[in-house]
C-alpha cells in the first residue's frame, strides 16, 4: 500500500508521526523522487550571479527563490541608498523570478530579511508590507547581519508555493 503524497513529494507528516508509515528504505525512495523531479528556472531577468547558485529552483510545488538584494540590474547600480529604495528592488527583483515561474507575491509561503542594520526595521516592513495581500503575508524570519553581497542594506529570500 502506497501513503499519500503532499504535492511537494512529501510524506504524510500523521504517518510519520504514529510510526505507521514505510520503512526507512522507502522513505528515503520517496525523498529521493520527489528530489529528482526539481527543475532550476534559470531564465530570469536580471544579471548573472555572484556566485555558484540558482536565481530558483522548483522541487515539486514549492519555489526556492534565493536571496534579492536592491540592485537594478538594468542600470548597474543600487536602486537608492536607502532601505525603503532597496527593498522595493529587492521585491521588484524577487517579482520579476516569480513572474517568470507563473507565480506572483500571493503564492509565496515564506521569507527571510536579512537587514544590515536592525534599526532599518520599521522603514523596511512599511515597503514589504505592501507587497503583500493583508491577508495572505508569508512567515517571515528577520535577521540582522554583518554585511551583504555588494555592500546591500537587505537582502530577501523566499518560498513559494505553486498551487497549479
Amino acid at each position: 500500500m502506497k501513503i499519500p503524497l503532499f504535492p511537494a513529494g512529501l510524506i504524510a507528516l500523521p504517518a510519520l508521526l504514529f510510526s505507521c508509515g514505510p520503512d526507512e528504505t522507502r522513505v528515503r525512495e520517496m525523498v529521493a523522487e520527489a528530489f529528482a523531479s526539481r527543475t532550476t528556472i534559470s531564465s530570469i531577468n536580471q544579471g548573472e550571479t555572484i556566485g555558484p547558485y540558482s536565481p530558483a529552483v522548483r522541487a515539486g510545488n514549492f519555489i526556492f527563490v534565493s536571496g534579492q538584494i536592491g540592485f537594478d540590474y538594468e542600470s548597474g547600480a543600487f536602486a537608492g541608498s536607502d532601505i525603503e529604495s532597496q527593498t522595493r528592488q529587492a521585491l521588484k527583483n524577487l517579482s520579476g523570478i516569480l513572474a517568470q515561474a507563473g507565480l506572483d507575491s500571493s503564492n509565496v509561503v515564506q521569507c527571510n530579511v536579512f537587514l544590515t542594520n536592525m534599526s532599518e526595521f520599521q522603514r523596511m516592513n512599511l515597503v514589504y508590507g505592501g507587497y503583500f495581500s493583508e491577508d495572505l503575508y508569508p512567515a517571515r524570519t528577520t535577521v540582522e547581519v554583518g554585511s551583504l553581497p555588494r555592500g546591500a542594506l537587505v537582502e530577501i529570500a523566499a518560498v513559494a508555493f505553486d498551487v497549479q
